[in-house]
């Protein structure tokens, strides 16, 4: 026997008489070994799914007894497996405000129809407060089905299955080999005229996706009897009812109806990827390439998530053989508080074991965390593009999120016969909760710090540039020595250079010649030979010069830093490639960049900021004092050095046009410190890379989160 035996609240339905409606139809099903019934209203195919000790009792009743005389029966019968009188309170006001029973002592016709009425101001109000997800239906399908259920028979069959794998095949064969494509055509999908494009791909594949469900379950035998249109973020896409699968004995049944819809995406979107790999640029080609992407990330990114109401949501659930798996991990969270921290001794878990009830907790626990990152998602979505309903979004999301579960709660603490005796304790563990997490925020200030990266560079350094083009052929100082000025570093050499020395030299002699001949013939006009004389003379000189500048030599002393290394000999370098750096063996500085919305903080706390250093890469655990920090008041787009980009390996994202990997996405401020003098044993390398960090004053969690809104608010919105 479950529950309590007996219940103080035993006399509002010990004298009722009733039943279940004549309409009721009752299927048989198996979960992980159980049985389970489903009782289905044929009117409105509505389901109720009960455990056999519950359907028992639900069907002994009868109007020629009262509540109390069947219950009565059953435990004089069955003592072990009756439902107690808590749980047979429950069960009838649950079927009772699904519309389910039938009242022979009342007059029961006002009664159904008033309970229809509220349940139908609950499903509107349940669509106004989910207005982003409104469905409105247009036709029943049914008779449609039953006419190419032969179709859907053949369709969905072994050698449908095979076809179907062949296709997935051959798509994923198609993105293979063109992936690079399909990244860089994937970054303008949002491009505003492709968005037709994309909402006609999603029209056509949502189509599909749910005669999909339809003539699977048509398959099996279920009806359809309903067909309309879905808001889906205020985009009309069609949508078809196919909750009569849930009656089907067979739990594969079941599960294929439910993945019949992304089964029928991932096959359109694997043709999509074929004409698309096959096709040139043009309307066919955009249209494919949209509907790849829809029918198979977006499709599994929300049909294919079991933590979202979707698809995959029923298929877990009858795959664990845990049903109302959603209820059901919700309802183990309100037996952890009511059990735990209330104290309510007849609480019950919703699991069948220790194992289920772990699972029914963490699915709860990861299926809430999962909608409030999508809705807050979909919010910024909206906003980003329409932004006054985006505002309406967020306060709708706040009121049903946070306004209306307050109010709940509370008139459940008020009023709820399971806190009865304990509702004491319940009301001082809540507000207990509510002081602790409303002191956690407004009132225990926490330490805040910025981390960010940044690189060495030495007071002064010059940089060291090829001069002229050519070939390395050997390298006179390794990186890390020191050089006195005009020390040779590199030495390269330019067979064309030379060769292009020669000809000017022989060409110059030759126009000397002609000089030398026009003064002994005298002639008069010498203007032109002379001119050109001196230009192939200032031409010499340049080749010469670049000649000269094969040979790298260091301008002034210092520590030579190069990343050319010996594999390098016998490879050619361009005019102006950057060879290295020559630094002063005195002071240098930390570069760091910081984002803008860390930089606003440090402008307005540059007085307060007390603590900072540095920790370079392969010495983090020798921190380095830095002084006289300061942020540069200009905005930067032009990293200091690859090494802080993603191409480099650092955290700052950057372009994927400029191949120096310098470019960063988003503009960023650099802030200087100053390194004191090193007698911690870690060499300041010219360009090394590390952390720079800057210890603020402490604050409170409220104000973190409020300063973070107010910097989204004016960078996405210019609020």
């Amino acid at each position: 026997m479950s529950d309590r035996t007996f219940s103080e609240s035993w006399y509002q339905v010990a004298d009722l008489r009733l039943a279940l409606l004549p309409s009721v139809s009752v299927h048989k099903q198996n979960f992980r070994g159980q049985d389970w019934f489903i009782l289905r209203d044929t009117l409105n195919d509505r389901f109720f799914r009960i455990r056999p000790e519950a359907y028992r009792f639900v069907m002994s009743l009868t109007p020629s007894k009262t509540v109390e005389e069947c219950w009565e029966e059953c435990l004089r019968l069955r003592p072990e497996t009756t439902p107690g009188q808590e749980e047979v309170i429950r069960l009838l006001s649950q079927l009772h405000a699904s519309n389910l029973l039938y009242f022979s002592n009342r007059p029961d016709s006002a009664q159904i129809f008033q309970r229809a009425s509220r349940t139908r101001r609950k499903e509107v109000q349940g669509r106004l407060l989910a207005f982003l997800f409104v469905r409105i239906p247009l036709w029943d399908p049914d008779r449609w089905l039953e006419l190419v259920a032969p179709a859907a028979r053949r369709i969905f069959s072994t050698k449908g299955l095979i076809v179907w794998v062949l296709v997935l095949l051959l798509g994923a064969m198609a993105v293979i080999s063109n992936i690079d494509t399909a990244v860089d055509q994937a970054q303008g999908m949002m491009a505003p005229d492709n968005l037709v494009l994309v909402y006609l791909g999603m029209l056509i594949l949502k189509l599909f996706h749910e005669l999909g469900h339809a003539m699977m379950c048509k398959r099996f035998g279920g009806s359809v009897h309903t067909m309309g249109v879905m808001f889906l973020v205020f985009t009309p896409l069609p949508y078809m009812d196919a909750t009569a699968s849930w009656s089907f004995r067979n739990r594969w049944h079941r599960i294929l109806v439910g993945g019949a819809g992304m089964m029928v995406e991932l096959f359109f979107a694997a043709l999509a990827a074929v004409i698309w790999s096959r096709s040139g640029d043009g309307l066919i080609h955009s249209l494919a390439f949209n509907m790849m992407i829809i029918g198979s990330v977006s499709s599994l990114f929300f049909n294919g998530n079991p933590l979202l109401r979707f698809d995959a949501y029923y298929m877990l659930s009858d795959a664990l053989g845990i049903p109302n798996l959603y209820r059901r991990a919700r309802d183990q969270w309100y037996y952890l508080v009511e059990h735990y921290l209330f104290g309510v001794e007849e609480a019950s878990s919703p699991g069948e074991s220790l194992r289920e009830s772990i699972l029914l907790a963490l699915y709860g626990l990861a299926s809430l965390v999962y909608r409030v990152v999508i809705t807050v998602g979909i919010a910024v979505f909206v906003s980003d593009r329409w932004f006054a309903i985006g505002v309406l979004v967020v306060l709708v999301t706040f009121y049903s999120w946070v306004v209306r579960p307050a109010g709940r709660f509370v008139m459940y603490l008020a009023t709820s016969t399971r806190l009865q005796r304990v509702r004491k304790r319940a009301a001082f563990v809540s507000a207990s909760l509510i002081s602790f997490a409303a002191i956690l925020l407004f009132l225990i200030p926490f330490s805040s710090s910025i981390r960010t990266q940044g690189i060495v560079q030495a007071d002064p350094f010059i940089a060291v540039h090829s001069g002229s083009s050519g070939i390395l052929r050997r390298i006179h100082i390794r990186s890390g020595e020191k050089v006195s000025k005009g020390t040779v570093l590199l030495e390269f050499e330019n067979p064309e250079l030379d060769i292009d020395i020669r000809l000017t030299r022989a060409k110059v002699e030759e126009v000397q010649a002609l000089r030398d001949r026009a003064l002994h013939d005298r002639i008069a006009d010498l203007k032109p030979i002379e001119a050109r004389l001196s230009l192939l003379r200032d031409k010499l000189k340049q080749y010469r010069k670049q000649q000269q500048q094969l040979l790298i030599r260091a301008e002034h002393s210092g520590v030579w830093v190069s990343h050319v290394v010996r594999d390098r000999i016998g490879t050619w370098f361009h005019r102006g490639e950057l060879l290295g750096h020559i630094v002063s063996e005195g002071s240098a500085h930390f570069l760091a960049i910081v984002s803008q919305e860390d930089a606003s903080v440090l402008f307005a706390r540059d007085q307060d900021v007390q603590n900072h250093g540095v920790k370079l890469w392969g010495a983090a655990d020798v921190p380095l004092a830095v002084s006289n920090v300061s942020v540069i008041p200009y905005k930067q787009t032009k990293l200091p050095s690859a090494a802080l980009g993603w191409f480099g390996g650092g955290d700052v994202a950057v372009t994927g046009k400029d191949k120096s990997g310098r470019e960063a996405k988003e503009p960023f401020f650099e802030v200087i410190a100053q390194l004191d003098s090193n007698d911690r044993g870690v060499r300041l390398y010219q360009g090394r890379t590390g952390v720079l960090y800057i210890d603020l004053p402490r604050e409170t969690l409220a104000n973190r989160m409020i300063r973070g809104l107010s910097q989204i608010l004016q960078k996405r919105y210019h609020l």
